[in-house]
């Protein structure tokens, strides 16, 4: 039996839908616990504006997590629009992971990430051991019906290269048709 994870290391959930409950947390569309916020009713009167542009850095940056996807959010006119349609509401605790301090964080690190693979392609050291060892093979193809200039494939998923050459052996072919 396989679980499927989603790339921040998660696992799906029955809360990966493509339609918003605008009744619930729009960010982890849950119910618990704690109060839910509504920036519309608030006096600061940026919230909607800050969140939409905050979710729309971290999706540029491939930061958003799977568990919020851009397309539940967006109906199509803009994310913030949406949200002020639908008068959305959070968790705090889901807000924070969207502020602008968790913003810079992310962008450093991948800024940080995007420095260091270029400083190891800069840095990398070559050794005569390393340079000297240039493997070349050569592609040969058993089918009967292979002609010069089709396209080859390599099979080697579950050892199924050596399941045909086994049969190949036991049938004393070497072309297989």
């Amino acid at each position: 039996m396989f679980k499927v994870v989603g790339t921040d290391g998660l696992p799906r959930t029955s809360n990966m839908q493509s339609i918003t409950n605008w009744n619930e947390c729009v960010l982890c569309q849950e119910i618990t616990a704690e109060r839910l916020v509504c920036p519309a009713h608030s006096t600061k009167g940026a919230g909607y504006t800050t969140m939409a542009e905050n979710i729309l850095a971290f999706n540029k940056m491939g930061c958003l997590p799977t568990t919020l996807p851009m397309s539940r959010l967006d109906e199509g006119q803009g994310i913030e629009t949406a949200f002020r349609f639908h008068q959305a509401e959070w968790h705090d605790s889901c807000r924070l992971q969207y502020n602008k301090t968790k913003l810079r964080r992310a962008e450093k690190r991948k800024m940080a990430r995007e420095d260091d693979m270029l400083s190891n392609l800069e840095t990398r050291k070559y050794t005569r051991l390393s340079m000297a060892s240039v493997h070349h093979s050569v592609e040969k193809c058993f089918c009967a019906k292979y002609q010069a200039g089709d396209t080859l494939h390599n099979v080697s998923t579950f050892d199924l290269d050596i399941r045909v050459r086994q049969c190949a052996i036991r049938t004393r072919r070497s072309l297989l048709t």
